[in-house]
């Protein structure tokens, strides 16, 4: 679909990559990512980007509204693309980091992340009109979106796809796509140098490379991973796994990772057996305790500045405040700025709120932005009905009826 330049708009540069450079902006309103084709050469590649994500529509793939032909200061054309919370790279360098036990995540969950990129692979590789590969397979290319009391990943990056494999002996490094070395498979030599094909089983390896990493929790190359695994006891449990669980896990990744592109599994074999695993982790057919509200926004970057933390306040926005606050947006007092004082935090029905609550960084926040600690709540800050015994308030406005 083609988008004329008077329905975006260009807010802040936020990256650049192998076709150009990516910016937040606005769709008709509405928050979206724009990428922007640097040269000549990656003008073609966009475009094809384009033509792949319009025969695209699946939950884990990203969204394209669009392609506009010229716009911006260079005139160049734009893919307009939903806009996403993060990459899963950024999640796994959070979970790397986690190091709080009673704040863990269910195993179940992580592969449900690994199941959901697996499903987006999957749906390109079995895309109407679709015969090709992606070619650049990592986690930096699978986007991340916060939806409902989970997480939603979605592919992303066609640039580098193909969407046929015929024709392909002289592939070379243009061609194949900016990928990555850590994530390349043992063909990609000769595929470059045009003495073999490329496959969608390249794609499989890459996969299965970027999920050793994601159950190891680790950012080391995925070859130094495979070996430590493999030379770990064969009985052993391991991610949270029964041992049974952990040798089909162990032999799934091994297989993706075979030397050879016949020994690898498709993607529909990979899918199939996380699901399995997945299913054998629930009990009496329910789902593991899913991670926390706080948990869950740890695992993304902070959504905001010390800045937003103080705007969230004066608007009493508490909701955005505490979600700025578990992603890790410091209390910091050389941000404050002058406020009027707001009935919300002078009257202490905030404050009262957090100390019940036991959410420490928000009593340190409110008290630096002038809460009252002696005041007495008189009005619920959440629903605006009056506070009569406040150890048996239920606040109309939380739909799990907390008791402060």
């Amino acid at each position: 679909m083609t988008v004329s330049s008077d329905r975006i708009e260009f807010k802040a540069k936020i990256g650049k990559g192998g076709l150009g450079k990516a910016y937040k902006g606005l769709f008709d309103g509405m928050d979206c990512a724009l990428k922007v084709a640097k040269t000549e050469e990656t003008e073609t590649e966009l475009r094809a980007e384009a033509a792949v994500l319009e025969t695209l529509r699946h939950p884990n793939i990203v969204v394209s509204y669009g392609l506009c032909e010229s716009a911006g200061a260079e005139g160049r054309p734009v893919l307009v693309l939903e806009q996403c919370r993060c990459n899963l790279w950024e999640v796994m360098e959070k979970l790397s980091e986690r190091a709080d036990p009673s704040e863990d995540i269910h195993i179940y969950w992580i592969l449900d992340l690994a199941r959901q990129a697996a499903t987006g692979l999957l749906a390109f590789h079995s895309g109407q009109n679709l015969k090709g590969y992606h070619g650049d397979v990592k986690p930096t290319n699978f986007l991340i979106n916060e939806e409902g009391r989970w997480l939603r990943v979605k592919l992303a990056d066609f640039g580098g796809s193909k969407q046929s494999m015929h024709n392909s002996a002289t592939a070379n490094m243009s061609r194949f796509g900016a990928f990555s070395w850590m994530y390349s498979a043992p063909e990609v030599t000769e595929v470059l140098s045009g003495h073999q094909n490329p496959s969608r089983k390249y794609d499989v390896f890459s996969f299965c490379s970027s999920l050793i990493q994601l159950l190891e929790r680790s950012l080391e190359h995925p070859s130094k991973l495979m070996d430590r695994l493999e030379a770990s006891d064969p009985e052993s449990s391991r991610w949270g796994l029964s041992p049974n669980q952990t040798k089909q896990m162990k032999k799934l990744i091994r297989d993706g990772r075979a030397h050879r592109p016949s020994e690898r599994p498709c993607m529909s074999t990979v899918v199939s057996q996380l699901q399995t695993i997945m299913s054998q982790l629930r009990v009496s057919g329910r789902e593991p305790r899913r991670p926390s509200a706080r948990c869950r926004i740890q695992l993304m970057p902070p959504e905001g500045t010390g800045a937003d933390l103080c705007a969230a306040a004066y608007e009493g926005d508490i909701d955005r405040a505490r979600r700025l606050l578990w992603g890790g947006v410091p209390v910091d007092s050389r941000s404050k700025a002058p406020i009027a004082p707001v009935p919300m935090l002078s009257g202490g029905s905030a404050l009262h709120w957090a100390v019940v609550a036991g959410e420490r960084d928000m009593i340190s926040f409110l008290l630096k932005m002038g809460a009252s600690p002696n005041a007495k709540a008189k009005v619920c800050w959440r629903c605006e009905s009056k506070i009569e015994d406040r150890t048996l308030h239920v606040c109309a406005g939380n739909l799990r009826g907390r008791k402060y």
